[in-house]
């Protein structure tokens, strides 16, 4: 379970380099791909949430450890795609 909630948390940062990525280089006609991005990333953080709590383990791995600064680059993301 903990290996799914990684996954999930690093696709997280792949999605926030691609907002990011439309943002500055295909602007607003990229909005469409933007959105469901942004939907896909945050329901895999709620999924990452639920694997990692199910996980039996109680340390938490290298990226969940970082899991709130994750968010911060997603929630950054879309900042500068809007910007």
């Amino acid at each position: 379970m903990r290996t799914l909630a990684d996954i999930a948390t690093g696709l997280r940062l792949v999605i926030a380099a691609y907002i990011i990525y439309a943002g500055v280089q295909l602007g607003a006609e990229s909005f469409a791909g933007v959105a469901a991005a942004t939907l896909i990333g945050w329901t895999l953080d709620t999924v990452d949430g639920h694997l990692a709590r199910a996980a039996s383990d109680s340390q938490p791995s290298w990226l969940g450890a970082r899991d709130r600064y994750i968010d911060t680059v997603m929630v950054v993301a879309g900042f500068i795609y809007v910007t």
